[in-house]
């Protein structure tokens, strides 16, 4: 059974299925005082919008951040803010280095298989992701280059019942603008962060909007109680895992 956003609510108010940071309202461009556009997030007719925080964890091979004058990248943005933007780089490395490899079963902390044994060196993959918060209060805004991939996180703490397990899926309004949101589902009694995978399918610069509604989080009840015990029970934020 899929859950109603009324359901929902009363849940959250227990401080179950959304825990810290959890809101039981609604937050939309219609609530909005200054009719001020907002990408919506909180509890809506049948789902919970998740927000996007403002953590991201990025591969040091691939991908490059760097802060941009509002100038330098639309005449409609104001000239003299700065704003975050995350792009791929330019060239891969060398080809005697290691190529950026990605192990699932040794997800950020594997040795790279592909080195050269004339080097005798040995990376762990964990040294290639780098964590970055975005400060709102340095930047007017943030962007996420074209066939750009970062890792986000949840602004909510997802706290999941025995008799619940969620699917998430992306906003409408990201989606026409090619961003791909992708996240596992979240078993009943999981606990913690949720890790969001953001890719830019486009061929633009596509901007970001952390504190505002990124994916929405569906809630389905299972038949009998059930519990995740893996490996990412309790997982922390970004901050606390990459620093």
């Amino acid at each position: 059974m899929l859950l109603s956003g009324d359901s929902i609510r009363l849940l959250v108010k227990q401080k179950k299925l959304i825990g810290e940071n959890g809101i039981t309202g609604r937050v939309s461009s219609a609530t909005s005082p200054n009719n001020e556009k907002i990408l919506s997030y909180g509890v809506g007719p049948a789902g919970y919008d998740l927000r996007l925080s403002h953590s991201f964890v990025y591969h040091d091979k691939t991908v490059e951040y760097c802060t941009l004058p509002g100038s330098k990248i639309s005449p409609a943005l104001p000239p003299d803010h700065n704003f975050f933007v995350f792009q791929n780089k330019q060239s891969l490395s060398s080809p005697s280095s290691y190529l950026p490899v990605a192990d699932p079963k040794n997800l950020y902390d594997c040795t790279n298989n592909f080195s050269s044994s004339s080097t005798g060196q040995n990376e762990s993959l964990k040294n290639d992701w780098k964590f970055v918060s975005f400060d709102s209060n340095l930047y007017r805004g943030m962007f996420l280059g074209p066939k750009c991939s970062v890792l986000a996180q949840s602004l909510e703490k997802i706290e999941m019942t025995k008799m619940h397990m969620g699917i998430c899926i992306g906003k409408s309004s990201y989606a026409r603008c090619g961003l791909l949101v992708n996240v596992t589902p979240i078993e009943p009694n999981w606990r913690g962060y949720l890790v969001i995978e953001l890719t830019n399918l486009s061929d633009y610069y596509l901007r970001l909007y952390p504190g505002e509604g990124i994916a929405q989080l569906l809630f389905l009840e299972i038949d009998q109680p059930s519990d995740y015990s893996g490996r990412w029970q309790d997982q922390p934020p970004l901050s606390e895992y990459f620093v």
